[in-house]
């Protein structure tokens, strides 16, 4: 399969044991394989970052623009992505936390998060089952959680328009 993204600037070209990014001259940027089958996750067009891998065996995050590695995201079961796909959130073993080329931001243990397509908000419902707005800054610090347990049901359905 075949993939425009980066604008159409790039090409995410995958298979069942393999991912590569290449340019319009046909340059190969990157390329990897996988021990086992695994099902790619669709790029957007509009991604700048490519998280390499699918199912449960992500293994990094790369520059759709040069094809380096900018994150490394051994051992994370990614769960969602970013609106350039530079930022993912997942989990490594109870504990969740957002990845990006900066480092990683732990969020400890939840019940659900989910990360907002700016790559710097998270919903997130806590195992006690509140529900909180979180920001991340630049500096990766989460600031104080907004509560939202008051406007949302118990179990909320997040979803993100961007």
């Amino acid at each position: 399969r075949v993939h425009p993204s980066a604008d159409g600037t790039r090409l995410v070209v995958a298979g069942a044991v393999f991912q590569a990014v290449v340019d319009l001259d046909g340059k190969t940027l990157f390329t990897t394989t996988f021990t086992t089958p695994v099902e790619i996750d669709v790029p957007r067009p509009d991604w700048t970052c490519l998280p390499v891998g699918g199912d449960q065996a992500y293994h990094s995050i790369v520059s759709l623009e040069t094809g380096e590695q900018i994150a490394d995201l051994s051992g994370l079961e990614v769960t969602g992505a970013s609106g350039d796909g530079c930022t993912v959130i997942g989990r490594r073993g109870d504990l969740t936390e957002v990845v990006t080329a900066d480092g990683t931001v732990p969020l400890g243990r939840v019940r659900a998060a989910r990360l907002g397509p700016d790559g710097r908000t998270v919903v997130r419902t806590t195992t006690a089952g509140v529900t909180e707005l979180l920001r991340i800054g630049d500096d990766l610090v989460v600031a104080d959680p907004v509560d939202l347990s008051a406007v949302a049901p118990a179990n909320p359905i997040v979803a993100f328009l961007d």
